[in-house]
């Protein structure tokens, strides 16, 4: 080969190296564009459901203290009036998300109870779900003249409800 062969080549692979880094780079944000889309999808999801968690838990809460009877002051716990009231206070914002009937269980000072929650998102050609079973422990103490209902997050050992009727 002489020099004009060599440089020409020279030339040549220097111009297909460019050309292929031109191709990688322009390809590099679209492949970065997607996952930040389904990152971001999957961040939404799992808020989702953290939120819908902690509405369900708060929900749960003025249930409980609403299945008290107040002529008896007694609690009278109705499963049916429970599942009601958590799907009353899931409104649509969280409608791709959903929970299982819950499951209650134990005695009136330590209730445990029990349900799954899932939330789905699509984004794109991207579906992100999530789903995971959440555990609330509740005390619902209830008596005296007028009738004084506390229901206390036994997670938190905070009092969500100290109520007195008229």
């Amino acid at each position: 080969m002489n020099k004009k062969g060599i440089f020409s080549a020279i030339v040549a692979i220097a111009a297909i190296i460019t050309v292929a880094a031109v191709i990688v780079s322009a390809s590099a944000p679209a492949v970065s564009a997607e996952n930040n889309n389904y990152a971001e999808t999957v961040l939404k999801t799992k808020k989702d459901w953290s939120n819908l968690r902690y509405l369900l838990d708060k929900a749960l809460s003025d249930a409980l203290a609403d299945s008290v009877d107040i002529g008896s002051c007694t609690f009278m716990q109705s499963n049916i009036k429970i599942t009601n009231y958590l799907n009353d206070a899931k409104d649509s914002s969280f409608s791709e998300c959903g929970f299982t009937v819950p499951q209650i269980s134990g005695p009136q000072d330590n209730l445990l109870v029990t349900l799954t929650i899932s939330c789905s998102k699509t984004a794109n050609r991207f579906t992100a779900s999530f789903q995971k079973q959440a555990e609330f422990r509740k005390a619902i103490v209830s008596g005296g003249s007028p009738c004084n209902i506390t229901v206390t997050d036994l997670q938190s050992g905070q009092t969500e409800i100290d109520w007195t009727a008229p």
